[in-house]
């Protein structure tokens, strides 16, 4: 695959907030997020706050502290606060619906589930862990007869996926949880609820940098990246794409966000309907 440009190419490197431009490069080869011109001053904002809880009085002298290689936890806590966490339960739910209502045909086209009597997934972008959850949920009502699921649940925002492993969430967050899973896999605990064990063990969460190589072992029956892509330029969606098409066996599934698209894509993946992808 082509590599990606050294820079991100949506911003200027001219004028007098050069220093601005260095970090939003170093987010781009880091992670693979382009920075628009427009959107400069959200990161502008998310820079003077961590100088401020920092304690450091320069752009400067806070790069050469998050470049030290002696700092690489400071260097994690740029990347945690650049970064954009925003999720829901049953989000795009017409995704769940499809594997509710066609299971038996992606049974079918996808023999190792049958063989393994197991579905693989992965939830590459996984936030605070309400799109692993909302898979568990699905999958634990949908398989029967001694079928197990296992989810690997990854994200580049460590603190985010401390949250996600506690699996304990606010009222506010379980609005979009249908009442039958509310009541059977979770406990009230004050005025919050904690994800039970039965789902909770089938998710492991782990820091992972879409931007590095995919070394699995093992293919997944199921991939999400729902509403990440959103921040990449072309060649890096494109990149990444074809990335997960190598790590889904024959007949996986590929989710993507309603707003992001194949189109202007080198790919070999099959339409099976809105958003969704087989290989």
């Amino acid at each position: 695959m082509p590599e990606r440009s050294t820079s991100s190419p949506s911003v200027s490197k001219t004028g007098h907030d050069a220093i601005l431009y260095k970090f939003s490069d170093l987010l781009y080869q880091t992670t693979g997020i382009a920075t628009e011109e427009k959107k400069m001053h959200l990161l502008q904002t998310k820079l003077d706050r961590l100088l401020h809880r920092k304690g450091v009085s320069s752009y400067d002298d806070y790069w050469k502290l998050i470049n030290s290689s002696a700092n690489r936890a400071e260097f994690q806590e740029f990347l945690d606060t650049m970064t954009t966490n925003t999720t829901e339960f049953f989000r795009e739910n017409d995704h769940f619906e499809y594997i509710q209502n066609n299971f038996d045909k992606i049974r079918s086209q996808n023999p190792r589930i049958d063989r393994n009597r197991e579905v693989v997934i992965w939830s590459s972008a996984c936030s605070s862990g309400q799109e692993p959850v909302t898979i568990a949920l699905v999958m634990l009502e949908l398989l029967t007869g001694g079928y197990g699921v296992r989810i690997l649940a990854t994200d580049l925002d460590t603190l985010i996926l401390q949250k996600a492993a506690r699996g304990l969430y606010t009222m506010q967050e379980c609005d979009g949880i249908p009442a039958k899973y509310l009541s059977k896999y979770f406990s009230r605990v004050g005025n919050d609820y904690q994800a039970s064990e039965r789902v909770l063990s089938t998710i492991s969460y782990r820091q992972f940098n879409l931007m590095n190589e995919f070394s699995f072992r093992h293919g997944f029956d199921f991939i999400f990246c729902r509403n990440v892509m959103i921040y990449f330029d072309n060649q890096t969606q494109e990149d990444l794409i074809n990335k997960f098409y190598e790590h889904l066996v024959p007949g996986g599934l590929f989710f993507m966000g309603h707003s992001e698209s194949m189109v202007n894509k080198k790919h070999r993946y099959h339409h099976t309907a809105p958003a969704i992808w087989s290989k």
